[in-house]
Parts: structure tokens; C-alpha cells; sequence
């Protein structure tokens, strides 16, 4: 057998052992989530329009009534691009008692709202401007890049806290990390939702209340609940991180 024969047959054999040592190789495997909570610092309000009767009075109050509004958000310092309309329908209904074709119309107004101190004022005066429905708010923070990184930290921390505390109980220590894996909220690898939100039905606590994390962090400046001197209870924003990581076990 060549020289080289030998050696590349040795390189087999070797590699062969040491991917039979990794195999065999004790390992815990755990998962980590942190909470963080933030001040929000904007809020997407969603508002709605309908009008009924005759399709030219139906619409021509649908519009008196969008005109109005639109106003009275400038009025209050949205920007026309932080204003958008939406699922703008027509719908015929039965006819009326003289006979005549009735219609219901329609739309809904996505307003993004970067003063939160006018919210209260913004949402009663667009009612009495003849908007039909506070649909939903979201609260939103233009920070969130930050805090999710945050989570994430928090979240490796309690995944190695918890392996430590698992393999002390059995006489042994952690290692090195040997797999990390980040686990998907939705679209993103982080949850992100406020604390109260519409369901389509009522007002309730917001998606992952009743999920259990293992660390939750309130962040200094910036985290709590949000003030707002005309009385909107703002909330605040919780920010999810879920990760799962593979660690050494020791003797």
C-alpha cells in the first residue's frame, strides 16, 4: 500500500472516531425566553365609517363624514401620510320602506399618531366629527430593534441559568454551547404586541399574556407604563425573545 494510501485511510479512521465521539457526547438541551416591557412611543389606531340609506346620501355622508375627520387629525398634527384609508366598500341592502335601493358604505382609517398626549382628544373629537367606530390601538415603539436585542441576551442568560441549575442537581456542570437556535414568533424572531388590544369583539389583554417566559425585565428609562396627562392608559409594549441552546454536560 502507498504512503499516501496509509495516510488518507488514517485520516478516514480518525475522522470516523472523532464524529462518533461528538455523537456520543453528553449534551443538554434547554430553552430560554425573556420578556422586556417598553414605553411606547406612537400609536396605529384604527377608526371606522359607515353610513346607510339611498347610495347618493349613503356616500355623500360617507364623505362629509371622512372630510370632517381628516381634519380633525390634522387639526391635532397628523401628517395626510400617517393617514391611511382603507377597505372602502359598498354594499347593497334591502330596500327601504318607499322602495328605494338601499346601500351601507364602508371604510376604515389607519391613523399613526406620534403625539400620545393628543390621543384622548383625537379619539373623542373624531367621533363627534361623525367617525362610527374606534376599531382597535396598537402601541408601538420606534426603539424596538433595541429591545429585542435585549430580549434575545436576557433570553440566552436564563437558557444557561436553567442548564447550570438542571446539571447541578445531577452532580454535573455545563460546558460550551454546542447548538443555538432561535425560535420564530409569527414573522419575526421576537413577539411583539402591547398590552390591551381589539379582538374584534372587545377590549382584552393583548397575544402571549398567558405565555410563561423565564425572565421578565422592565427596562430602566423607558420601560413602565407610559403617562399621558388627558387620561388614555397608554400601556406598555412587551418584546419576546425564545431561544433554545445545546450545552456540554461535565462531570
Amino acid at each position: 500500500m502507498k504512503p499516501t494510501t496509509v495516510l488518507f485511510v488514517l485520516a478516514a479512521i480518525l475522522l470516523a472516531v472523532s464524529g462518533s465521539a461528538q455523537q456520543n457526547r453528553a449534551t443538554v438541551g434547554v430553552q430560554g425566553r425573556a420578556l422586556v416591557y417598553a414605553k411606547p412611543d406612537r400609536a396605529v389606531m384604527t377608526f371606522g365609517i359607515e353610513t346607510r340609506g339611498g347610495l347618493k346620501d349613503a356616500k355623500g355622508e360617507h364623505d362629509a363624514i371622512m372630510k370632517r375627520a381628516l381634519a380633525t387629525m390634522e387639526t391635532h398634527g397628523v401628517r395626510r401620510k400617517d393617514i391611511q384609508t382603507e377597505q372602502v366598500a359598498v354594499h347593497p341592502l334591502d330596500r327601504g320602506r318607499d322602495g328605494e335601493s338601499q346601500y351601507r358604505v364602508r371604510s376604515v382609517l389607519i391613523v399613526t399618531l406620534t403625539d400620545l398626549t393628543n390621543a384622548n382628544v383625537l379619539v373623542s373629537e373624531a367621533l363627534e366629527a361623525g367617525v362610527t367606530t374606534m376599531q382597535g390601538v396598537v402601541f408601538e415603539t420606534a426603539d424596538v430593534k433595541k429591545y429585542r436585542d435585549q430580549a434575545r441576551e436576557l433570553a440566552l442568560l436564563a437558557a444557561r441559568e436553567k442548564a447550570g441549575k438542571m446539571a447541578a442537581v445531577l452532580g454535573q456542570s455545563i460546558g460550551s454551547a454546542t447548538q443555538i437556535q432561535e425560535s420564530n414568533c409569527g414573522n419575526w424572531p421576537v413577539r411583539y404586541y402591547s398590552s390591551w388590544c381589539w379582538d374584534g369583539w372587545r377590549w382584552g389583554w393583548g397575544g402571549g399574556t398567558n405565555m410563561a417566559q423565564n425572565v421578565v425585565q422592565n427596562l430602566p428609562n423607558g420601560g413602565g407604563e407610559a403617562e399621558n396627562p388627558e387620561g388614555v392608559a397608554l400601556g406598555k409594549i412587551g418584546i419576546e425573545a425564545q431561544v433554545h441552546v445545546t450545552f456540554e454536560l461535565r462531570n
